[in-house]
């Protein structure tokens, strides 16, 4: 197993959203949140048995969910790869988090559609009904 300081590390890791902005040519911006995208590149190495002690023990999910949609694109695939690769655990902590989501203004949120895509990467769809979100495993084809 990861010793705490490793754990914690990677926590602070994944809760800093500090961001470099590179300009590649002239005309584009590129948006650079290496620390986090760090976290989640040392966590997708994680043995099976220590991903998983990990996710139960550490303050990793919490964070993310936390910070779902100050992350940029990159860093949240390289974050959500690895801690949706224990559905059990990942699909518990994002319950914990949906009544967090307020339905009123869906239009263009972010951590709505962050939520949606963490729904499925799990193979689960959210739903909205009279403002209250749900989340449903995704019929099979």
């Amino acid at each position: 197993h990861l010793g705490p300081g490793w754990v914690r590390l990677l926590e602070r890791a994944a809760s800093n959203l500090w961001a470099i902005h590179l300009s590649a040519d002239d005309e584009e911006v590129v948006n650079y949140q290496p620390i986090a995208e760090f976290a989640g590149s040392i966590i997708s190495l994680l043995p099976d048995d220590d991903l998983e002690h990990v996710l139960r023990t550490s303050l990793l999910l919490p964070i993310f969910f936390e910070h779902i949609a100050g992350y940029n694109p990159e860093a949240f695939h390289n974050l959500i790869m690895p801690l949706a690769a224990v559905p059990e655990i990942f699909i518990h902590e994002l319950e914990m988090h949906l009544p967090e989501i307020y339905t009123e203004d869906v239009e263009g949120d972010v951590r709505l559609e962050r939520m949606r895509m963490a729904a499925q990467s799990v193979g689960h769809d959210l739903l909205i009904k009279d403002g209250r979100v749900t989340m449903v495993r995704r019929m099979e084809d």
